[in-house]
């Protein structure tokens, strides 16, 4: 609820912490549900495999070397893939979240609280005689 409301009270509430911290979790989740849809198709492959008698690894030995012998590219790529959501798409996350805010020196955490105002912030660019 955070992540909505950006705060209550001024002074003890800081929303661009709020809204860093909201992004996180929003990753975290998104990440989860990944895993969780990519755990529900392999148990869905699994059973197929078992159901049309193809052997399947059960010990975590076997299961280790299947890992070992297809998926070790994978094993090598995930560091990378870490490094690079929390690098690069992390920050994006937050810039863009925080475009959709009225952050200025007006509105400096943790003294003012932070507000979403949508698209006001393009429409103002836009209105500026600079582009006109």
């Amino acid at each position: 609820s955070n992540l909505i409301t950006l705060g209550e009270k001024p002074g003890r509430d800081n929303s661009l912490f709020m809204l860093i911290r909201g992004a996180f979790h929003s990753i975290f989740v998104i990440v989860y549900l990944a895993f969780y849809i990519l755990n529900i198709k392999d148990a869905h492959t699994i059973a197929k495999r078992i159901n049309n008698g193809i052997p399947v690894p059960l010990t975590l030995k076997d299961m280790i070397k299947g890992i070992y012998e297809n998926g070790f590219p994978y094993l090598l790529i995930i560091p990378s893939y870490v490094a690079m959501t929390f690098a690069i798409i992390f920050p994006v996350i937050v810039t863009l979240m925080i475009a959709f805010t009225n952050y200025d020196f007006q509105h400096l955490p943790p003294n003012k609280l932070l507000d979403w105002v949508g698209l006001t912030n393009f429409t103002n660019i836009w209105s500026l005689s600079t582009f006109r």
